[in-house]
């Protein structure tokens, strides 16, 4: 008797985690920055860009993803119309970012912006209505104020290198037109 409800326990815990499994999420947000690519940005200084929420990894249903922006509310906003974005299964979903800097803010410090992603139920048209074990994701993005570059600076080093690369040439020339003569 003791080993019917030994195999009954054993069989009713394959049985969840299968139910379970059905509705597995394989959720990731991929991000152009994080903490040893950090955002550089100049006081007054504007910038866009998208973070992509992903449902890969083999994953079965759809959906939904809400996105909130839990830390640096002051510098970063979402700039879609709904923070709930669809995400079919093995596809993505872009989310909208504007990150702004004061113009009074001093060079040199640093900021942290944290987006908070987490699974909610799906609604409406969608075709599955099922909610597996799901928690929030946090995507960190450090923000370092920097002093804005002065025009022309890039092209100082482009020219620089490409001055460079000449006399390294004309010397190898040189040197080779040597050797022949010998």
């Amino acid at each position: 008797m003791k080993m019917i409800k030994t195999y009954a326990s054993i069989g009713i815990s394959l049985a969840v985690l299968i139910m379970l499994a059905s509705s597995a999420y394989a959720f990731a947000i991929s991000c152009p920055y994080w903490n040893d690519n950090a955002l550089k940005l100049s006081p007054g200084e504007k910038t866009d860009f998208k973070i992509v929420l992903n449902n890969g990894g083999g994953a079965i249903n759809d959906m939904n993803v809400k996105c909130a922006i839990s830390e640096g509310a002051d510098i970063a906003t979402i700039t879609d119309s709904s923070s709930v974005y669809l995400v079919s299964a093995g596809g993505t979903a872009e989310v909208n970012l504007e990150v702004s800097v004061a113009a009074d803010v001093s060079v040199g410090g640093s900021r942290n912006i944290k987006i908070s992603c987490s699974p909610v139920p799906l609604t409406g048209d969608n075709t599955s209505k099922t909610m597996g074990i799901a928690s929030s994701i946090d995507q960190n993005i450090p923000v370092f104020i920097v002093e804005k570059e002065k025009p022309g600076a890039a092209n100082k080093t482009l020219y620089l290198l490409i001055g460079l690369v000449i006399i390294a040439a004309v010397a190898i020339f040189f040197a080779l037109r040597k050797k022949k003569k010998r």
